[in-house]
């Protein structure tokens, strides 16, 4: 690994445990030690390629690939068994992504979504094609609705901006258990992936809730999955939002 990387991705770690709700128990446990950094390098690589490899999340580990090659996102399906109708998660390194795209969001809508560990059912709208070919789009949710998250991961800021937003679905065969460390992912799916970045045991042990935001003009929002994130905690995160755009339109 040239020392390029090594200072990129030292200016990536400073950035993101600054401006998002970093988790330093993941710095803590994985040390960013050389090994591990120059892992990450080499599987943000193989994104951009158009690869499709098993990373670690901000909860398990999950099977990914680039927006940008819709083949590789169809391929995640093929792989995991998983009917295209199964929803999969839009992930983008950061909030400004989803602001420079100017989704037509309720202004709760644009509040509650933040770098966290679950994910957002939000409409779809021409929004999308100024984040993913029109393909991709395609594989994303049903006609109406799509599923987006935020990292609030370094190593994931480090794939999405070494190779664009990613597609990604908890790495287990559909309807098995989530994979909670590397080993899982190996022995379930094999040759069939690209790689997997060995990063031990997951930060969590579940998969992330999913939040289903598609009535939050009428103020309601449901649930999905519950998941690793509790409801009690989505529905403060929730009312936080509220208040906040309370706040600014009284001002």
């Amino acid at each position: 690994m040239c020392a390029l990387d090594i200072e990129w991705y030292a200016l990536m770690y400073l950035r993101y445990s600054n401006l998002v709700d970093f988790n330093m128990a993941e710095a803590d446990r994985r040390n960013f030690n050389a090994g591990f950094v120059t892992d990450l390098n080499a599987a943000a690589k193989k994104l951009k390629e158009g690869k499709v490899i098993g990373i670690p999340t901000d909860s398990v580990y999950a099977l990914a690939a680039s927006v940008n090659h819709p083949e590789s996102v169809r391929k995640i399906f093929e792989i995991k068994k998983r009917p295209l109708e199964t929803a999969v998660t839009l992930l983008l390194p950061d909030k400004e992504t989803l602001e420079n795209a100017k989704p037509n969001f309720h202004p709760v809508l644009m509040a509650f979504i933040k770098p966290c560990p679950y994910g957002f059912v939000v409409p779809k709208g021409d929004w999308l094609k100024k984040i993913c070919p029109e393909e991709t789009i395609k594989l994303l949710g049903d006609k109406d609705s799509v599923c987006i998250r935020i990292t609030n991961s370094t190593p994931l800021c480090l794939f999405c901006l070494k190779s664009g937003p990613l597609v990604i679905s908890s790495a287990n065969k559909h309807k098995e258990p989530d994979s909670t460390h590397h080993d899982m992912v190996e022995r379930a799916f094999g040759d069939a992936i690209d790689g997997v970045v060995k990063a031990g045991n997951s930060l969590l042990k579940k998969s992330s809730s999913i939040v289903n935001c598609l009535d939050i003009q009428n103020d309601r929002i449901s649930y999905f999955r519950i998941g690793s994130t509790s409801q009690d905690d989505i529905f403060r995160d929730y009312r936080a939002a509220k208040e906040s755009v309370r706040t600014l339109t009284n001002k």
